[in-house]
């Protein structure tokens, strides 16, 4: 069963909305809040900001936001 986020489609900031989805992105991309394009991100699906990040995201970030959201 799909998790109930689709990281192609749903927005930085739908996700952020739920408190448990928060907490990973807080584990796993500890300073997401302090960049400096975060309000133009949370209008944009999660894989979209992975691709313009410039690898900025390492692939253990990137997957563990992709398995840990996935089983929400």
């Amino acid at each position: 069963m799909a998790g109930k986020y689709d990281l192609a489609k749903t927005k930085l900031g739908d996700i952020l909305k739920d408190p448990e989805a928060e907490a990973i992105f807080d584990e796993l991309v500890p300073d997401l809040r302090k960049h400096p394009m975060i309000k133009m991100a949370m209008g944009m699906p999660v894989l979209q900001i992975i691709k313009l990040s410039g690898g900025q995201l390492s692939e253990a970030q990137i997957n563990g936001l992709q398995e840990r959201l996935g089983a929400l």
